[in-house]
């Protein structure tokens, strides 16, 4: 009977550590991919979404953000800086245009340009019900900028990149 006690404490013990390990010696590159894939899961939206949950999440995605953030679109006339405490209200402007959205990133290009500064480039993919149930599917090659403080990841940066269409 000792000895099954002590086999489970030992197993306990090996799943905690490695647990820590993982959770506080991921590397660079995998924190800004957990990054992308928390701003993916918040972005999105279902039909019956409460408005509570859409402030919390619009609320979760700005913490993301640095103190200012550049962000430029030229296909929507946008080239601004926006203040952190004023992306909250950009995300719940922009997701209330919508019923539904499906965000999606890929081929995350990471590279690291200097210390403490990462540079992404990627595919966002947005497949959306427009209210009154219009289907929208975009596609937007993206470039952004991201900054290392205190250990966390936050965008700087955001950029549309214009590509040629056939």
């Amino acid at each position: 009977m000792v000895n099954v006690r002590n086999i489970i404490i030992a197993a306990v013990v090996v799943v905690a550590g490695v647990a820590a390990f993982y959770w506080f010696f991921q590397s660079d590159e995998a924190k800004i991919k957990k990054r992308f894939k928390t701003i993916a899961e918040l972005s999105s939206k279902d039909a019956d979404e409460h408005e509570f949950t859409a402030a919390i999440n619009a609320g979760r995605i700005s913490e993301m953000f640095a103190e200012t953030c550049r962000i430029e679109i030229p296909a929507r006339n946008i080239s601004r800086t926006y203040a952190k405490k004023d992306i909250s209200a950009q995300v719940m402007g922009a997701r209330s245009r919508y019923s539904e959205i499906l965000l999606t990133f890929h081929d995350l290009d990471i590279r690291f340009p200097e210390e403490r500064v990462a540079r992404v480039a990627f595919t966002a993919v947005v497949e959306a019900v427009m209210i009154p149930n219009e289907f929208v599917r975009e596609t937007h090659e993206i470039v952004t900028l991201l900054v290392k403080i205190e250990n966390n990841w936050f965008f700087n940066q955001i950029e549309a990149v214009a590509v040629l269409e056939r």
